[in-house]
């Protein structure tokens, strides 16, 4: 059997069906285990952004001091557990936008169907998830958003 990189018959071949286990004669991850380590590597991230609510928590410049006011249950539900989260999500989000850009790199495209801005939107976000950047990207985007607003309001309230 020839193996096909690009068109319909790729799709069994890139997503490990019927025991189709290569692609061009080279072994490649089966799904499964693509979602495995996307998974393993999200949690990691999810813990690292726990150890950084622990750090930002110890400083004392913050805007939420350790005064011991805080209980250990009020810590983990405000703190730890949306760092955690914040952080998993946006490496998942990473991993799943790699895999449907390697789908339509290997299963949609071809001739008739030319890459567009979608495939370059999903390698920057999965750039972005993969690497752990991404709740920061977002973060960033947003504050910029309301710094933006907030000038644009205050010109127009003085002119």
């Amino acid at each position: 059997m020839a193996y096909i990189p690009f068109g319909r018959h790729a799709a069994s071949i890139i997503l490990g069906g019927a025991g189709d286990d290569q692609l061009l004669g080279i072994p490649i991850l089966h799904k499964k285990c693509f979602f495995v380590l996307a998974f393993v590597l999200s949690a990691f991230y999810g813990i690292r952004g726990i150890a950084i609510e622990m750090h930002i928590f110890k400083r004392d410049d913050t805007w939420f001091k350790n005064d011991d006011t805080w209980n250990k249950w009020e810590l983990w539900l405000v703190q730890y557990s949306h760092g955690f989260i914040y952080n998993f999500v946006g490496s998942l989000a990473g991993w799943i936008a790699l895999y449907m850009l390697s789908y339509q790199l290997f299963v949609c495209a071809g001739p008739c169907h030319p890459l567009g801005w979608s495939a370059l939107g999903l390698a920057v976000l999965a750039l972005l998830g993969i690497t752990g950047k991404l709740p920061e990207t977002v973060q960033g985007f947003i504050i910029s958003i309301g710094k933006t607003v907030e000038s644009l309001t205050g010109k127009v309230a003085k002119g």
